[in-house]
């Protein structure tokens, strides 16, 4: 019995090892994408699925020039950046691929990419047993 228990074990930990390095797989290629794609100017709407309150939920409109965010949208209205108060630590396609990266040691991370590399949808479920853990992020790009 205790055989069959460490045989099931070492499947299970084969079977997340493998998920985490598709999605890693996934990811690199993605981001050679991206960075092929030339694009530094964009406009993107971002929202959250989440136990949140509406204003980290969104939808938010975000500019990027450069790279670098230069306006942020909520309602149609201008806001500023504050940590803890927006998620603006992805609030650009880079922001984005690092909340892939820092997200591989979750129990179920699922992600999506549109054709230049972008994610589209990002869906992490840190702890598959726990309750309001879960984080979905919609992403729409738009170029100039």
């Amino acid at each position: 019995m205790r055989r069959l228990a460490y045989v099931g074990a070492i499947a299970l930990l084969a079977a997340a090892c493998s998920a985490s390095d598709g999605v890693n797989a996934e990811l690199k290629a993605a981001e050679e994408r991206w960075a092929r794609s030339g694009v530094s100017d964009y406009t993107m709407e971002i929202g959250y699925g989440c136990f949140c309150v509406r204003e980290r939920i969104g939808p938010f409109a975000v500019t990027v020039r450069d790279g670098a965010v230069v306006e942020i949208r909520f309602d149609g209205a201008p806001i500023r950046p504050e940590p803890g108060v927006t998620p603006v630590e992805v609030f650009t396609v880079e922001g984005l691929f690092e909340k892939i990266r820092s997200s591989l040691d979750a129990d179920e991370i699922t992600v999506s990419y549109a054709e230049l590399g972008n994610p589209t949808l990002i869906d992490i479920d840190q702890i598959l047993d726990a309750v309001d853990d879960e984080l979905t992020i919609t992403a729409t790009l738009t170029t100039s």
